[in-house]
């Protein structure tokens, strides 16, 4: 079953995305650039952006994400 979220930025930019039934998750940000990463089985998961930069992060019980960028910035987020 696939899973759409939205992610938040430190900026407050927003982000959208989804997680497919394989486990793969595809990111969209305001200019349709595109992240790219998968699911890991204990809820955490990794993606990387267009520079290939790494993001790493986690799907809470609530369903509330957490992810953290290269430069160890705080997103936030929720599965819908």
């Amino acid at each position: 079953m696939e899973r759409k979220f939205e992610l938040y930025d430190r900026n407050n930019n927003y982000y959208y995305g989804k997680i497919k039934a394989d486990g793969k998750i595809e990111i969209y940000d305001r200019n349709n650039d595109y992240y790219y990463g998968k699911l890991k089985n204990d809820g955490k998961f990794e993606f990387y952006d267009k520079s290939n930069k790494y993001y790493f992060g986690k799907i809470k019980p609530d369903n509330k994400l957490e992810v953290y960028t290269p430069k160890n910035e705080y997103w936030y987020g929720k599965v819908k």
